[in-house]
């Protein structure tokens, strides 16, 4: 009897096996290429795209430190701290970060995902803007270098000026660069983990989709036995019984490969089971159980062998994978709030949400009773900085006084920041003169008006002493309140002092003795303003030197009237307009100029009108106060 393949019917069980074991081998390789690519991703992410996002983040932390230490340089002049850490990031901290940022946008020219000339160019864009911004700041530091340079107001107002018109606006267009920089690689995070996210599906998906069509070839196939196999079995079983009867029946049915059925029933048993272990075992690992036993059936077995590396791949990757989400989510959501991809697979219970509840419940009453002490308490001091106010109030002049001294001929614009104030007003009439004063004390509120109630003691106390010479009234003054205030140890705890303009006016004699600290007196006569410099020197406060002395100036207005402003920086340093700027001391001349014909009460008016259309609905950053006075010789 001749043996042949092609009758026997193995060609298309071969087709079939082979189809199993290439969708198999498919598979794997599928899977084996998309872990590696993932870990790829995973590896460039950390090593080279999240240390460029910290340096991005750190540059930005250094331009707004820059920024704050650049408008300290011009408004604070002790602040030596900022002013060395200002040096520090033009000497040191830029170009060393310009240097890590450089090395990091290389890092990235490896990274296949990743359009890195963008990131070349935007930085290449920023260090130049910065770098053009830091040229600015320099002339700010060479233009304020000493004490001298920022008691020259033509120096202090150049550097104030290149503030407003060249650092803000450089500032804020750097500011939309990096802001753009570190969104963008936020987004770009975010699509790598989404892509890494998104090949896991593929892969949870491939397996259980090889396990099915595995299974569709093996009833085919199975189908294929019984009609090939099974059926010629059963036509051999029947043709023995009726050869056990002594019956003889032909055998038309029976083909000619009969004496292998058996041994080919047997192999497809054999088969069978073993492809059973093997889909059973793909399913395993379709579920996740890394550490299930499998042992090929032969060192031919391609389909074992690819489903054991397959395992040891997905399991490597898997715990892998687990790690590193795990340290990097932890990293990214300590960083990035926007980053929620930990919580987004959390659950809670509903035994723990309703524990939670009612614990959140406790802590509103908790939080309401607490809220009740505090709006006692609040109310407590509101009623004492209330009962301070009235105590100020008692100590400034009264409208009587003044009403009394000047009728009609003068107005006082006094407009506290908070309740309590550290701007005051003074006025006494001794030795027929009447002395008038406008005081800026160090800080506002509570801590202003306890320097303003020092500031009227002494001063009341210098008058009580018949002293009637500007200039030596403000000498003494910065004595007391250096003594008071114990300023004159090395270790004083207390430097406050106070700024002020102080007139003099000797009606008899139709003259004004001026003399100011740090605060200057504006003078109108015959439509002309004139401002009298103040001497650059604060009331009070730390002493170089020799020690300190006010210069005095003495006019009268015998022949024409005149109109003294006395007012402190209140007013010409209030933020407002379109352009939220600084009201500015030009301004506030020119407020002078525009109203110096109008009475003493529409002044007041106009004065009123101009603050709150300047103001708007911005608040007020200090006390205002703002003085006028029309003198003219007695008949």
């Amino acid at each position: 009897m001749r043996f042949s393949y092609k009758r026997m019917g193995f060609v298309k069980l071969y087709t079939g096996f082979l189809i199993v074991i290439g969708l198999s081998l498919v598979g794997a390789v599928y899977s084996f290429m998309t872990a590696n690519k993932d870990k790829e991703i995973i590896g460039s992410v950390n090593q080279k795209f999240l240390p460029y996002l910290e340096d991005l983040e750190r540059f930005d932390l250094l331009f707004v430190q820059s920024k704050m230490y650049i408008t300290n340089w011009v408004f604070l002049q002790y602040s030596e701290r900022d002013k060395a850490e200002l040096k520090k990031i033009h000497a040191e901290k830029y170009p060393v970060l310009k240097r890590d940022l450089e090395r990091s946008v290389e890092n990235l020219a490896q990274f296949s995902f990743d359009d890195t000339y963008k990131d070349k160019d935007s930085l290449a864009q920023i260090f130049k803007r910065f770098e053009r911004l830091l040229q600015t700041q320099k002339e700010i530091m060479l233009l304020l270098q000493n004490f001298d340079d920022y008691q020259n107001p033509q120096k202090l107002l150049s550097a104030e000026a290149i503030i407003e018109e060249q650092i803000l606006p450089q500032t804020d267009t750097l500011q939309v660069l990096l802001d753009s920089a570190v969104e963008i690689n936020k987004k770009r995070t975010q699509n790598m983990a989404e892509y890494v996210k998104e090949s896991l599906n593929v892969i949870t998906l491939l397996v259980p989709f090889m396990s099915v069509l595995t299974l569709l070839i093996l009833l085919l196939s199975a189908f294929y036995i019984y009609s090939a196999v099974t059926l010629p079995v059963v036509e051999v079983k029947t043709q023995l019984e009726y050869l056990s009867k002594g019956e003889v029946k032909t055998l038309a049915t029976i083909n000619t490969y009969e004496l292998t059925i058996s041994e080919m029933v047997e192999a497809l048993r054999n088969l069978h089971a073993k492809l059973h272990l093997t889909a059973k075992f793909a399913q395993e690992i379709e579920s996740g159980n890394f550490a299930a036993q499998f042992a090929p059936h032969s060192k031919q077995d391609q389909l074992g062998n690819s489903l054991l590396e397959m395992q040891k791949s997905l399991k490597a990757y898997a715990e892998d994978m687990e790690s590193q989400v795990a340290e990097r989510t932890q990293k990214i959501l300590e960083k990035e709030q926007d980053l929620q991809i930990a919580y987004d697979e959390l659950q809670v219970s509903e035994e723990e949400i309703k524990q939670y509840a009612e614990e959140l419940l406790i802590t509103n009453e908790q939080l309401e009773e607490q809220s009740k002490k505090i709006f006692k308490q609040n109310e407590k001091i509101i009623d004492s900085i209330q009962y301070a106010k009235r105590i100020q109030t008692a100590i400034i002049p009264q409208k009587e006084e003044l009403d009394q001294a000047f009728g009609e001929n003068y107005f006082v614009f006094f407009r506290p920041k908070d309740i309590v104030s550290g701007d005051f007003y003074y006025f006494r009439t001794i030795q027929n003169k009447m002395v008038i004063s406008a005081i800026d004390c160090t800080g506002h509120g509570v801590s202003g008006a306890f320097m303003s109630i020092i500031g009227y003691t002494i001063l009341n106390n210098l008058m009580s002493q018949g002293l009637v010479q500007a200039n030596m009234i403000l000498d003494n003054m910065h004595l007391e309140v250096r003594k008071m205030l114990k300023q004159e140890k090395s270790n004083a705890q207390v430097q406050d002092g106070m700024e002020m303009t102080l007139c003099i006016i000797d009606p008899q004699n139709s003259s004004v003795e001026y003399a100011g600290a740090m605060n200057p007196l504006f003078m109108v006569q015959n439509q002309i303003l004139r401002t009298y410099k103040a001497t650059k020197r604060p009331i009070g406060g730390a002493e170089r030197g020799e020690i300190r002395h006010f210069e005095r100036i003495s006019f009268d207005y015998s022949e024409n009237p005149i109109t003294l402003y006395l007012a402190t920086d209140g007013l010409q340093d209030q933020f407002g307009g379109e352009e939220n700027k600084k009201f500015m001391p030009k301004r506030v001349r020119e407020l002078f100029e525009s109203i110096q014909h109008l009475p003493l009460t529409k002044q007041k008016i106009m004065v009123e009108k101009t603050f709150e259309d300047w103001l708007g609905n911005r608040d007020q950053i200090d006390d205002v106060l703002l003085m006028g006075i029309r003198l003219e010789k007695q008949n």
